[in-house]
């Protein structure tokens, strides 16, 4: 049982830590800033979204669920 919970304990901090929202945060603002086009800011404002949606459990990224289902026995 122990493994199983480092197992879960290492996908969590794996995805917590590829999904911090800051950096693209600052470069979205970055580029508001300098002026730069709409669709430059909107990637950065995505890619802030989608890490924000991975903190909060809203969205996962697909690699993440590949993980998961693995290394669990889910649904069986």
């Amino acid at each position: 049982m122990q493994t199983l919970r480092q197992d879960a304990q290492a996908i969590i901090d794996k995805a917590l830590a590829d999904a911090l929202p800051d950096s693209a945060v600052r470069r979205a603002l970055e580029a508001l800033e300098c002026g730069m086009t709409p669709d430059v800011i909107l990637t950065d404002a995505e890619e802030a979204m989608n890490a924000l949606g991975e903190l909060t459990g809203r969205t996962a990224r697909e690699d993440i669920v590949s993980d998961i289902f693995s290394r669990f026995c889910v649904g069986k």
